[in-house]
């Protein structure tokens, strides 16, 4: 009776083999981390992270804002201490070549610490090269402050 020989893996093919499977893996992983912590459903691509991510809960002090795409900017709406107050220009810190808008409560500021309980911000955004459209973009989110 005949045995049949099974033909030897080359340890090379094994080990390249393995390497893409786990470079995959991490691309997968990379994938759902960025989508999980920086986006949420119906956030146009213009606006390409958030901070804090909706839903989130932060201190009474944090910073607020967002990071758009680099070609843009804009201003923040906060709904303290009324709906729809927007941060002064000289109270925003801005990144204006990767597109971020931020804003951090505290003394002299239009808001000196954000109140406990649900809030909205709202992002008014155009191209960095255009002065600002009568009815600029926009996106709005809501977190929490504990």
């Amino acid at each position: 009776m005949a045995v049949e020989r099974r033909p030897r893996l080359n340890p090379r093919t094994v080990v390249v083999v393995l390497g893409l499977l786990v470079a995959a893996n991490l691309l997968v992983v990379a994938g759902l981390s960025q989508r999980t912590g920086h986006s949420s459903p119906g956030q146009p691509a213009a606006v390409e992270q958030l901070d804090p991510p909706a839903g989130s809960v932060i201190r009474p002090q944090a910073t607020v804002g967002v990071d758009l795409r680099d070609d843009l900017t804009g201003v923040l709406l906060l709904d303290q201490p009324r709906p729809g107050t927007e941060i002064p220009e000289d109270q925003l810190q801005r990144v204006p070549g990767l597109g971020i808008v931020q804003f951090r409560p505290g003394p002299g500021k239009v808001v000196r610490e954000l109140a406990p309980g649900h809030h909205e911000l709202t992002v008014l955004y155009w191209a960095r090269t255009e002065s600002r459209p009568a009815r600029p973009a926009s996106y709005s989110w809501s977190f929490e402050v504990g």
